[in-house]
Order: structure tokens, then C-alpha cells, then sequence
């Protein structure tokens, strides 16, 4: 039988609770330890004309559901390769939470700031339903495969980035295919 503690919002929150949130602090542990070697990378002495490697940002709405915190880094001037993290609980007439893992590849062509954006990727997803009216709860996890239609405007040497982008979901559970408009703002740098 699972132990049960306390949630600090209220509730009860179970053993597999606990090591989902385990997973989430192990993932942002490593997605920041990750950012820092990618920080120390950048050589200070390159001429201000390089262009920004590397980008966070927040996006509201998107392939996290409501939220989700990406970092993202150049390839080259026109093609990124972006990896996120998601994880969320609302408690309405249930408990349901969802974690998230999107990784996105990146094409805006063209040379200016504005751009038009285009990429595919994929996000790993678990989501936990606790069942409405105390009726039977379910545990889901699936891969999603999506692509990226959008506006992205970016300095090519660093600032403040922000992108609007539609992406078409397919997946295996239900319903087979979402359609998520998400709004992003974040730092080029």
C-alpha cells in the first residue's frame, strides 16, 4: 500500500507523487548545469558581430500546456535546437498534473531580426488524472510528435526575444491530434 503525505497545497499526494517531483528537480538540476557549461563556452574576446548563441524563454500556452521554461541554442544563424520543461497541478474536481519534456528543432530563414519560424519535435509527456467525484483515476505517459508554424523576432547579437508560434500535436492518446498557440518571451544572449 503507497504512503501518503501531506501536499502543501492541501490534498494527499502519494509515493509516486514524490518521485515524479524528484524527477522534475533532477531534470531543472540538470537543464541549469547545462546552461552554465553552455555559459562558459562563449569566449569574451570574440568581435560584438557574432551572434547571440543561446536563448531562455518562457512560453505561455504552448507544448508545456500552460507554461513551460525552454533553453535553446543555436546551430547556426538560421536553425536552433531547444529542449523545455513543463510540469504543472490543477485541482478543480480532480487533481489532475501533467510533466512535459519538449524538444524542438528550429528553422527561421532569413538574415534580419523578424523572422518567420519553423521546426518538429517531439515532447515527452506523463499526465495524471484523479479521477472527478472520487470516480477512477488514470496515469498516462506518451511521446507527442508536433511541428512548429510561427513569428520569431530575435537580435542576431543578444536582447530580448519574444516568438508566437502554432503547433499541431499528434499522439497516441486522446485526443489523437491538439492544436496549441503559444506565446514566448525570453533572452538572447
Amino acid at each position: 500500500m503507497p504512503q501518503l503525505s501531506c501536499h502543501p497545497l492541501g490534498g494527499q499526494t502519494n509515493i509516486e507523487d514524490n518521485l515524479t517531483m524528484a524527477i522534475n528537480k533532477s531534470f531543472i538540476s540538470v537543464l541549469m548545469i547545462f546552461s552554465s557549461f553552455m555559459l562558459t563556452q562563449s569566449n569574451p574576446l570574440l568581435a560584438q558581430n557574432d551572434p547571440a548563441k543561446n536563448a531562455i524563454y518562457f512560453e505561455g500556452l504552448g507544448v508545456g500546456g500552460f507554461y513551460s521554461i525552454n533553453y535553446e541554442r543555436l546551430i547556426n544563424t538560421n536553425t536552433s535546437l531547444s529542449i523545455g520543461y513543463s510540469s504543472w497541478t490543477i485541482t478543480i474536481l480532480g487533481t489532475d498534473s501533467f510533466m512535459g519534456i519538449p524538444i524542438i528543432f528550429h528553422y527561421f530563414p532569413g538574415e534580419q531580426n523578424s523572422k518567420l519560424e519553423f521546426g518538429i519535435g517531439l515532447e515527452f509527456q506523463q499526465m495524471k488524472n484523479g479521477g472527478w467525484f472520487g470516480g477512477a483515476g488514470s496515469n498516462n505517459s506518451d511521446v507527442r510528435f508536433f511541428c512548429a508554424f510561427g513569428y520569431r523576432y530575435q537580435p542576431l547579437n543578444g536582447g530580448f526575444q519574444y516568438r508566437v508560434v502554432v503547433y499541431p500535436f499528434v499522439g497516441s492518446s486522446q485526443p489523437p491530434v491538439i492544436i496549441l498557440i503559444g506565446i514566448s518571451l525570453g533572452y538572447c544572449f
